[in-house]
Parts: structure tokens; sequence; C-alpha cells
């Protein structure tokens, strides 16, 4: 419930005044046995001097007693009752010093009472002597006794300050006799020294108790202190218990001072033992690796903090545990090395988790070969410490066209497929060989030492033998064949990198030699390479610069030679290396990741030139299979369209079969036959189509390959004749307009025409020109047909 604002606010309660009068001498709210203790060392405190004291006193009545000119015939009585007194207060005084023995036993009772009964005897002896002779004496002696009497009250309540019961009772009783003799003399002056003498009673009352007020609170902190520390040790000792950690100190020397139960444990040893032995030795007859002992005496030496130090532990040769060391250093007050303070934790299932995960990540699980990781690892610990390798060889492996069977038959066929190859690989390596997939259907295989070309091109024969063999996987055969990139340190490489790359460099090479093939490496291969790149780099600005531009190539109705269309083709006018194939620019640009963009600005030019012809030709764009699986295709095709005005007919758009091999891409096609465009199946016969892939994503034409068309113009074309008639015939039973590429002579020409090829492309009907000249060739070839 809220508190109610009209309640008025508690009143603070003061403590009473017995309560903070007893803080001055006791602790109320201690323990019983720490209230004792207190007491004891109270009465100790006072018992340390008390002989002295007493000594004193003696010299002092003795004195008194000698400025006497007529010392009274008691005199010698008087002190030898002193001596008693200081004999019977030897005894009490020894019980009050073994009464502060607290620690390690039990503490001892002190009794206050006869140490207060002895108090009110001695005051009372050496007071009333004093007190006969300030009342017979002359005022001469009487100073000299007043100035004893004060002397003796303050140096006695003093000395017991720590203990003011005991004080306080030498005080009253000395106190009262000053009072009972001042009330005995009879002139008033006397009064004064009367109230003077109260005073000076109240005024020590009020001293001995601030003195033993701030003894006792630091008592109490003391206590406190004493109290935290065993809650900590209870604590220390649970978790040293119930922890397999174990906590350690030594000095600086590396000698221990403190060691957990749990280290002697591992160790065999009693507990007790292990005080005063070296650090390092002792992990030493633990089985500590010595490595890593020199490693720990570093640290040490340093004398900085340090953590997580692991440490093997052996036994028979083997690494049984692992311990992981952390400790900090301890200072002295003046800043000097005091020593250490740390912590041994077994790791040992944890570091074997880990090192279960490094073997998992060195290991590709698929294969069971070494990973990209455990490769490189391998691969590293052939490096000399001036980072320059051993001498050894690489040997870079892909899979020639793995992506079409993997696209074609499924990622479950080409996971079986990749692991046959792995096992076939394992054939062809052994001993120190390093055999690592590094991911996709990407290999390496890392031969340790020296090695001739010769021996290079055995071992890579021996690979593309090993794996040419016909693979069956289910009811599937497959023909595998592999590209494989040779490089050696030191000769073409002495870093792990450069070796890496001179490897890459050639297996680039070898694809290109047809695939199914090996390439060493050579200076020459690595120039290309480095021309490769600045070539790669120039076409990241080329399209900014409008250094690529579109001509076009008519495709012509055969039998009339009337123009049908034309073919855009891309064009790459280098301000330094002139004019740049094709082939080598366009394969860049799908390696570098340029050919979204350019293929984009295709698109737009096409559509954009062919709105603006006088005639309605079509005109055909060809389409990358990196821009096919781009998922803003349909929306770039379709505003090209809507930017250029050119009716959806009348862009025709051509697909290589490797493009259109997978059924990823049949949603693709399919909205893009219904933006209204047209699908070409460029050199077909070339790649992996199929009837079905022809039935399913409904192309409009085939183009023949110039591959197919070449030997039409052969004496002895009869083959020839027969594959370019079953391609014109599948077209025509699948409703497909088909056109020829690469026609270029008259006998061509007539085979064509003779198979009833309705459309053809080349240069007897028209070069490649420039958008500007396009009309006037359109007119021309009018003219012509008509």
């Amino acid at each position: 419930m809220p508190p109610d604002p009209t309640a008025a606010a508690p009143r603070r309660v003061r403590p009473a005044y017995g309560h903070v009068l007893r803080l001055c001498w006791t602790l109320p709210e201690a323990t019983p046995d720490e209230r004792r203790r207190l007491l004891n060392l109270q009465a100790a405190s006072v018992a340390v001097t008390g002989w002295l004291g007493d000594v004193v006193l003696l010299v002092v009545a003795a004195a008194v007693l000698a400025a006497d000119p007529a010392p009274p015939a008691w005199a010698p009585l008087w002190l030898l009752a002193m001596l008693g007194c200081d004999l019977l207060g030897r005894g009490i005084g020894q019980r009050a010093e073994s009464s502060s023995e607290t620690r390690g036993g039990g503490p001892r009772d002190f009794r206050l009472a006869p140490l207060c009964l002895w108090l009110v005897l001695k005051a009372a002896v050496f007071g009333s002597g004093l007190a006969w002779l300030y009342l017979h004496r002359d005022d001469t002696l009487r100073v000299m006794i007043a100035g004893v009497s004060v002397g003796a009250m303050c140096g006695g309540a003093l000395r017991r300050a720590r203990l003011p019961q005991a004080a306080a009772v030498w005080i009253l009783v000395h106190g009262v006799i000053g009072v009972i003799t001042l009330a005995l003399m009879p002139r008033r002056m006397e009064t004064a020294v009367f109230i003077a003498l109260l005073l000076w009673v109240l005024l020590l009352l009020v001293t001995i108790l601030n003195i033993s007020r701030q003894f006792v609170q630091a008592c109490r902190r003391e206590f406190d202190a004493e109290r935290q520390a065993h809650v900590l040790q209870l604590l220390l000792d649970d978790v040293e218990g119930a922890s397999r950690d174990w906590f350690w100190d030594c000095d600086d020397e590396g000698r221990l001072t403190h060691a957990s139960p749990r280290l002697a444990d591992w160790l065999g040893c009693p507990p007790a033992e292990l005080p005063g032995r070296r650090l390092s030795d002792t992990l030493a007859g633990a089985g500590v690796d010595f490595s890593a002992l020199r490693q720990l005496d570093a640290r040490l030496a340093a004398g900085k903090p340090f953590r997580e130090l692991l440490l093997p532990v052996r036994r028979d040769e083997h690494v049984q545990r692992w311990w992981s060391l952390s400790a900090k250093p301890l200072r002295a007050a003046d800043g000097a090395a005091a020593g250490w303070r740390g912590v041994g934790i077994d790791v040992t299932e944890s570091h074997q988790h880990q090192l279960a995960l490094g073997r998992l990540a060195r290991t590709d699980v698929l294969t069971g070969l070494s990973s990209r990781l455990g490769f490189n690892e391998r691969l590293r610990q052939l490096r000399r410490e001036d980072g320059s390798l051993q001498p050894a060889a690489l040997i870079m492996l892909d899979l020639d066209r793995f992506k079409a069977i993997n696209d074609g038959h499924g990622h479950a066929v080409g996971d079986q497929l990749l692991q046959a190859v792995a096992r076939r690989l394992a054939t062809c390596s052994g001993g120190p060989d390093c055999l690592a997939r590094l991911g996709g259907d990407e290999f390496a295989l890392l031969l340790p030492g020296e090695w001739r070309d010769e021996a290079l091109a055995r071992r890579a024969e021996a690979v593309l033998t090993a794996l040419r063999a016909p693979l069956r996987l289910g009811g599937l055969q497959l023909n595998v064949r592999a590209s494989l990139g040779i490089a050696a340190a030191p000769r073409h490489a002495t870093d792990a990198d450069a070796l890496q790359r001179a490897a890459d460099i050639a297996l680039y090479a070898a694809k290109h030699r047809g695939r199914d093939a090996w390439a060493l490496y050579t200076p020459v291969l690595g120039e290309r390479a480095r021309q490769r790149a600045l070539l790669l780099q120039d076409l990241g600005h080329a399209l900014r610069d409008g250094q690529l531009m579109l001509d076009y190539q008519l495709i012509v109705d055969g039998p009339a030679g009337r123009p049908l269309a034309a073919e855009a083709l891309l064009r790459w006018r280098h301000p330094h290396h002139g004019a740049v194939e094709p082939a080598i620019f366009v394969t860049l640009a799908e390696e570098g990741g340029q050919i979204l963009d350019i293929g984009r600005w295709v698109l737009r030019q096409a559509c954009r030139d062919a709105a603006g012809w006088s005639r309605p030709l079509t005109v055909a764009v060809n389409l990358s299979p990196v821009q096919l699986r781009c998922p803003g295709l349909v929306d770039d095709v379709a505003a090209a369209l809507h930017d250029s005005g050119l009716p959806p007919q009348r862009l025709e758009l051509e697909l290589t079969e490797s493009a259109v091999a997978g059924d990823e891409v049949a949603d693709v096609l399919r909205a893009l036959r219904a933006l209204g465009v047209r699908l070409a199946l460029d050199d077909f016969g070339t790649g992996h189509s199929s009837l079905a892939q022809l039935q399913r994503h409904g192309f409009d034409r085939l183009k023949i390959d110039r591959a197919f068309v070449a030997p039409l113009a052969a004496a002895d074309a009869g083959q020839a004749l027969a594959l370019v008639g079953a391609i014109v015939t599948l077209a025509r039973a699948l409703g497909l307009a088909c056109t020829a590429e690469g026609v270029e002579q008259a006998t061509q020409e007539a085979h064509l025409q003779a198979l009833g090829c309705e459309a053809m492309q080349g240069f007897r009907y028209h070069r490649p020109c420039a958008a500007a000249h396009l009309p006037q060739s359109i007119d021309t070839a009018l003219a012509r047909a008509a």
C-alpha cells in the first residue's frame, strides 16, 4: 500500500546514553568470544608496563619522605605496605598478560574484580600516606605532595586507559582521598583547590573514556577483518574442495607459499610438502612439458600478468591432461615484487573439444579429405624461417562441366560424384602428399620435395587417367573429366600465396586448351594472367568511358536474301589495345562481375537502336548465363522495352545450351515469354541440351552452330549434311524456326536451302557494321532481294 502522506514522519531514535557509554569499553553487538577477547586485550595492555609504574610510585614515595625534615615513624611501614601491594599485583598482572593468548588456542577469561580490588587497596595505601603528610606538614611540602598526587592519579589513569573500569577505580579512590583531605583543611583557599580537583577528576575520566573508545573501535575493526577473512577462507576452502581448479601463491623467488590440496592430489603428495618448493620444479614433477615450463619461467621473469598459459601434462610420453595457468604479480607497499598469485585450471575436456573442432574444421565433411584450412596449414608447414617455401609442387584440379551435371541430375548426384572423385584421387597420392578439397569441385594435391617437369607430367597424366574411367552412380553413367594446373616451388614461386596463384594460372590455361588437360606454369602464362588482370581492371570503367559499342549483323531469308533480323554484337575498342576479341572480354566480364551492368546496357541500347530502324526487323540480343540467373533480368528486359517503345515481339533473346541447363531457369524463361519476347537457342548441338528442354522452355528458334555449317563447304559433306538435316527436321517437327550461322560460301547456302533452312547469317550476306550504318545495309539488302 502507498504511504499515507498525512502520516507523521517517523522519529529518529537516539541511542541511550548508557549504550553510548558502554561502547567506550565493550562491544555489545559482538559475540561472547569477541567480548571476552576484547577484555583480555584490555587487561594485557594494562599489565605490560605495570611493574615500571609500581617502581616509579615507590621511588616517588621515598622522595617525598626524604624531603620531609621529620619523617613519621610509620614511614618504613608505609613503604613496605606499598611494596606488598606491588608484589600482590604481580600475580594479577601475570594473569592479565597470559589472558592475551587469543590466537591459536581458545581465549582465557580475565576477571576484572580482583584487579579493581587491588587498585582500591594500592590507591588507598599510597593516597592515605600522602594525605597524612599533606595535613601535618607545611605549605612547601604540601605543594610537592599535591604535585605527586596529581601525577600519580594522571599517570595511573593513563596507564590503565584501555581498561576504563580499572582507570576509573584508580581515579575515584585518589579523588575521594583528595576530597577528604581538603575537607579537613581549615582554610578557605582549599575550596578553590577542591573545585580544581573535581574538574581534574572529571577531565581524566573523559580522557580515559575517549582513549578506551578508540582502542575498542580498533579492536572492533580487527575482529571484523578477521571475521571477513574467516568467511573468505571458508569460501575459498569450499571452492577449492568442490572445484577441479587449484590456487597457488609463490614468493619473488618462485617458491610456493600456498597451494590448494587439489594440486597435491594431482602430484600424489601431502599438501604440507608443497610450501617451499619451486613452482616450476613442482610442475615438472607433475609431468608438464619442458617447453611449456620455459614459457612459464619467461612469463614470471617478465613480471607482468598473464592468462591461460596452456601446459600439457605428460605421462609415459603421452599427453594425458591439459592445464591452463593464469597469474598476476604481487607488490609490496614500496612497489617491489613480492611474488605471484594465480590459479591453475584443468582444461583437458575443453581443450580436447577444441582439438576435435579443429580436426573437423581441417577435414572436408563430404569427402573426408583435408579442407582448405587444413591444406593452408600444411602449406605453411613448408615455410622456412625466412618466409620462403621448401621444395614442393602443387596440382590444382577442377572438374569440367561439373555445374551442368550438378544442375541436371541434382545435388545428391553431385555429392556422390565428388566423393567418387576423392576416392580416385586418393589412389594417386600417398606418403607426405596432402590431398584436399578446397571447395565446390576444386581439389588440390600438394607434393613435398623436388619435382622435375617430367615427373610432374607423369603424375598429372596418372590423375587424368584415374578420372577418365566411366563412373556409375545408381542408374547413371557419368564421364568425369578434369583440368589440372601445376606449379612448383621454388622454380615458379617462393611463397605459399605465389605458388597457389601460379597453379591457378596454369589451371586457367588448361581449361582454355579444351579441358581434360593439364598445364604447367610458365612465365608466359604468368604474363598473360597479368595482362588479363590489367584488362579486367580496364573493363571496369570501359562502359563509363564509352569504350563499349554495338555492331549489327543481318539475318536474311535464305532463298530471297531479304533481311529478317539483326543480331547485336558487343564490341570493345580499347584506347591502347584497339579492338578486343569478344571471347576474351565477355569471359572477363563474367568472371569479374561486370557482365550484369554491361548486359543491362546492351539490352537498353539494342532496343533503342531497333526502335529507330525504318524497317520493323527483329533485334537479337545474346544473354549471358550469369544474366539468366540474375533475379532482376525480367525487370531489366521490361524496362528496356518500355523506355525504348520497341514492341516485345521484335526482341529475340539468344541463350546458349549451357545457360538453360537445369530447372532453376524455367520460371525466368516463362516470365520472359509472358512479356512477349522471343527465345532462341544459340549454338545448338554443342552443349548439353535435350529434347525435354526444348519442349519445356518453349523456344521459338534454333540456331545451328557454325561448327556444323562450316563442313558443308567440303566436297565430302555427307556427314555434315546428315547432321544439319537432322537439326532442321527436328526444328520443323517442334514448330521452331531455324537459323544457320557462319554461312560464307555459295555451296553452304545451296545445301542449307536444299535442307529447308529458312534463315541464314554470315559474311556471305552481311558483315557486322556500326549502328549508324545499319539502315543503309538494310536498304541495300532489300534492293538486292528485289
